[in-house]
């Protein structure tokens, strides 16, 4: 499902349970998040796609990494 508003696409993607293995790669983007089926019969689970990454160079490598924030 797409969303269209004046802050841009809003991308919402189910996946059933036959697709769960499915690799999403994303670029550019934002608001994005993707919706799996619930445990039984929970609800289903929205989980969002990071948009902002960190990289730091250590040992020789570009390490990067989805920006984690606290709630602190």
């Amino acid at each position: 499902m797409f969303e269209f508003g004046s802050l841009g696409v809003f991308l919402q993607l189910y996946l059933s349970e036959a697709s769960l293995g499915v690799a999403i790669t994303t670029a550019k983007s934002s608001a994005i998040n993707v919706v799996v089926p619930g445990n039984g019969e929970s609800d289903p689970l929205e989980l969002p796609v990071p948009e902002q990454f960190v990289s730091t160079f250590k040992d020789g490598k570009l390490l990067t990494e989805a920006v984690t924030h606290s709630g602190a």
